[in-house]
């Protein structure tokens, strides 16, 4: 899958909304940003 510009957008929409209200959105999106901070919170600080 290619991240155009418009895709990164509608991303950056949707995980802002999910820092508000993660239940707002459909379970696949919170199981989604959930492994992303997960995968973010184990990397060493650089």
């Amino acid at each position: 899958m290619e991240l155009t510009l418009e895709s990164q957008g509608y991303l950056e929409a949707l995980y802002r909304v999910y820092l508000e209200d993660p239940f707002s959105l459909p379970e696949e999106w919170r199981r989604y940003f959930s492994a992303l901070t997960l995968e973010g919170s184990r990397r060493e600080p650089q």
